[in-house]
């Protein structure tokens, strides 16, 4: 993976755009409006309100999006930018009007605010005069005549800001963005998203938290949340549409989640550049933390045998009569001794933050208090198994979740695929 490429893919935004982008490509279509891209109160969004605060180079927040999307573009080659104009002068004047006319702000300064993008307008009036008038004359020396111009006015890279600053915080609707892709890049860079998302499923960049965020949670409280979230909403036939609002919550980085449960056939989603709400089809209901990570241990997994217990009083676990001797009232202790707990639960994926609720509801969950306990298991259960012939495996572990195997433990550092 291209190491510069890594702050976009940790942008759930920048991330946003990468997937639009690529969805148009293979679409095979090559023009999207700057609306396609906005999908929410972006006030709310810490990365752009902190964007625009450091900066102070962009006239809205309209405007630092379309930004980004030029640039995103272009810096990881996947297009180049034709042009950048607008659809219709004239539809784009009604939208226009009807938006003033609807505001709840009635004052000077809303005023002064559609006063500049009219202001802007009448530029791009004037600029679509001079370019019919240039075709006229094509018309009269018989070269053809381009009947887009009675409509659509485009501008190239460099020259649209001189047209489009108020146009696009006003009507983004309104606003074109010619794009040419780069079949290639667009193949290198689908890769490295997907890489990127299996990384962070793991937490390998846990640590690395996106530029303007106050924190970054383990993906399985991010999958809690999500679950949490989703299960909130109405569920029709495994369908959920989730708002564009989801992009405001703290809990989790909903296009993080959402790419990697389509890259794990979890869910199907239809568009990500869909209008009103990204439309999910999960793959399995009820919509738990299990569903949506299970997929990397077979049902065989689950089935467990009766030479397999746990003596709380003790403290000794036994596995097909070799005992482990379990250091009493420590994180190990009490891992197995929520595991045990309920014998209708053996064999069930335990996510760490579960195990941490039930060993202290009053407490934030702590996952790697957990993760270290189990880790420390396959340690003790190793010993005895190159001491003993009981083919005895470790506790099946990720970096979310611990589950017992048949009449063993499992331990396993691979990834979730």
């Amino acid at each position: 993976m291209n190491e510069k490429h890594l702050h976009y893919y940790d942008s759930d935004l920048k991330l946003f755009v990468i997937l639009v982008l690529l969805e148009t490509y293979h679409d095979n279509e090559d023009i999207l409006t700057l609306a396609n891209f906005l999908k929410c109160n972006y006030w709310n969004m810490e990365e752009i309100e902190g964007e625009l605060i450091d900066t102070n180079d962009f006239a809205s927040v309209e405007d630092l999006v379309l930004h980004q999307i030029l640039y995103i573009a272009e810096e990881l080659k996947l297009c180049s930018i034709k042009a950048i104009g607008i659809d219709d002068v004239d539809k784009m004047l009604f939208s226009v009007i009807q938006k003033a006319m609807k505001s709840e702000q009635q004052d000077d300064h809303a005023a002064g605010y559609y006063y500049a993008v009219v202001s802007e307008m009448c530029s791009v009036r004037w600029e679509q005069r001079q370019r019919l008038e240039k075709n006229m004359e094509k018309i009269r020396s018989g070269k053809g005549f381009d009947r887009e111009l009675f409509h659509k006015v485009m501008f190239s890279r460099d020259e649209y800001h001189r047209y489009l600053n108020d146009i696009a915080s006003a009507v983004p609707e309104h606003v074109l963005i010619e794009f040419k892709f780069k079949p290639d890049t667009a193949a290198v860079i689908e890769k490295e998203v997907e890489q990127f998302v299996s990384d962070f499923s793991q937490d390998k960049y846990f640590q690395d938290k996106p530029l303007y965020s106050k924190k970054r949670l383990y993906f399985s409280k991010q999958i809690e949340n999500f679950c949490e979230y989703v299960n909130k909403l109405p569920i029709v036939d495994k369908v959920v549409n989730i708002p564009f609002t989801a992009f405001e919550q703290d809990g989790f980085e909903v296009i993080k989640l959402l790419k990697f449960l389509q890259n794990t056939d979890k869910i199907t989603l239809k568009r990500w550049g869909d209008e009103e709400h990204w439309h999910v089809n999960f793959d399995t209901v009820p919509i738990t933390p299990n569903s949506l990570v299970a997929g990397t241990v077979s049902e065989e997994v689950t089935k467990l045998k009766t030479d397999l217990s746990f003596d709380e009083e003790k403290s000794v676990l036994l596995i097909n009569n070799k005992p482990i001797k379990i250091r009493k009232n420590k994180d190990q202790y009490h891992l197995l001794r929520v595991m045990f707990g309920n014998k209708k639960e053996l064999g069930k994926e335990w996510f760490f933050s579960e195990v941490a609720e039930k060993f202290d509801p009053a407490e934030p969950p702590d996952d790697k208090k957990f993760y270290n306990a189990a880790y420390q298991l396959q340690q003790k259960i190793i010993i005895i198994k190159n001491k003993t012939e009981t083919g005895i495996e470790p506790l099946f572990l990720t970096k979310i979740k611990v589950i017992l195997r048949n009449h063993n433990l499992d331990v396993d550092r691979t990834e979730l695929q």
